[in-house]
């Protein structure tokens, strides 16, 4: 029996599903057991199969065994029957895989972050001392390069993120790619990146900053989010001129007047 713990989460590709000769064939009755086992063939072990037993499959659906016996000729042709004696369900088999190998790659990627959060933090130094600095807090309102100007360099540690790795850490955190890489070329212009455990730091607050600005998943929300802002036109914004390239107001010492947003 596998030790692995298996995910709770099974994806499902319904254009996939749907196009499929065999499932579209299916009547409502037919198509509705079908799921039901497919759902239980995911716990199984090992994964994606089920057991060549008309009792136990009828029970796992919730049908009478006369019943499974009429649809069962259906429901099982995506199957195919193992020498195992299990039928088994190749996609589904290859779905698990990817499960696992994403799972493997976010618990390593989850390690390495913990080292690098923690390597040299008792060494005393600039390295031993940075973890201690208090992270400054950006007024809610203010772009990602106004509250990049009001924090300070945490460390000097040599090795630096690449852009890849920048924005894999703010994907894993669930910030999309423009607003990911946007980040790290603010950070970047005005040399306060962050390094060794502490540009980890930089991207936990890039997330606080995403999440402050409603999280727009693309530039365009992140547009209608400034124009949903109560305080947006508040008394004076209309003779402040637009930095259009930066996308923030010149007068940004009102952070009500100041759009959100990177």
């Amino acid at each position: 029996m596998s030790q692995t713990p298996k995910p709770i989460f099974m994806p499902l590709y319904w254009n996939d599903l749907l196009s499929d000769n065999k499932v579209r064939s299916m009547s409502l009755s037919e198509f509705g057991a079908y799921i039901k086992l497919l759902g239980a063939a995911w716990f199984e072990d090992p994964p994606g199969s089920l057991p060549d037993d008309d009792i136990i499959l009828a029970r796992l659906i919730g049908i009478g065994l006369s019943e499974w016996q009429q649809m069962r000729s259906a429901v099982m042709s995506p199957f195919k029957l193992g020498q195992d004696c299990r039928w088994h369900q190749k996609r589904m088999r290859q779905e698990y895989s990817n499960v696992q190998k994403r799972r493997a790659q976010l618990a390593e990627a989850g390690k390495k972050g913990a080292r690098l959060r923690w390597d040299g933090s008792g060494n005393g130094g600039v390295n031993g001392d940075a973890i201690a600095e208090p992270i400054a807090q950006p007024c809610q309102g203010h772009s990602l390069n106004d509250s990049i100007q009001s924090q300070s360099v945490l460390s000097l540690s040599p090795k630096r993120p690449s852009r890849e790795e920048f924005v894999n850490a703010c994907k894993m955190r669930g910030m999309p790619d423009f607003w990911a890489n946007d980040a790290y070329d603010a950070l970047e212009e005005k040399d306060w990146m962050g390094v060794g455990q502490n540009w980890m730091a930089r991207v936990n607050r890039v997330r606080t900053w995403w999440e402050e600005a409603g999280r727009p998943m693309r530039p365009e929300d992140r547009k209608n989010f400034r124009n949903q802002n109560p305080n947006a036109n508040r008394q004076g914004s209309s003779s402040r001129s637009t930095d259009r390239n930066a996308g923030t107001y010149n007068n940004s010492d009102d952070y009500s007047n100041t759009q959100t947003g990177i």
